[in-house]
């Protein structure tokens, strides 16, 4: 039984929970895109329309469809879920010290929060998520 104490001391230790956490979430992702076939899922979660919540709970992929809302561990365990799902090895990792991502085996690192931050970022689907942005 794995078992975590209940108060955690300082901003490494968040980190290192955040990682575990995203791998952990990863896997549960992989195993549902592959029961439930990964191409008929969006490509990301902002092609899903989702929106990034720093106070979302962390969900896996099947609830972060429903709810269209996910904390940034939900975010990047979404892509990184698909990844694995595809057979690609990658791992969880910080970038900027405190930012989530995730790392390919081929050593390049994809921050898919980062498509929260440039709305107008185009995606490999090539939707430029305009039809996600709220009217203004």
């Amino acid at each position: 039984m794995i078992s975590f104490p209940t108060e955690l001391v300082g901003e490494h230790l968040v980190s290192e929970a955040a990682v575990f956490f995203t791998e952990a979430l990863a896997k549960i992702n992989a195993r549902q895109f592959v029961r439930e076939q990964a191409e008929d899922s969006p490509c990301c979660a902002r092609c899903a329309g989702c929106a990034l919540d720093q106070d979302a709970a962390l969900q896996d992929a099947k609830r972060l469809l429903e709810t269209r809302v996910g904390h940034p561990v939900s975010i990047v365990a979404y892509s990184m879920g698909r990844e694995l799902a595809a057979g690609k090895p990658c791992r969880p990792v910080l970038i900027d010290g405190d930012r989530l991502a995730y790392q390919l085996e081929d050593g390049s690192v994809m921050d898919p929060v980062s498509k929260f931050e440039k709305p107008k970022e185009s995606c490999c689907c090539g939707d430029q998520h305009s039809s996600n942005q709220p009217d203004e």
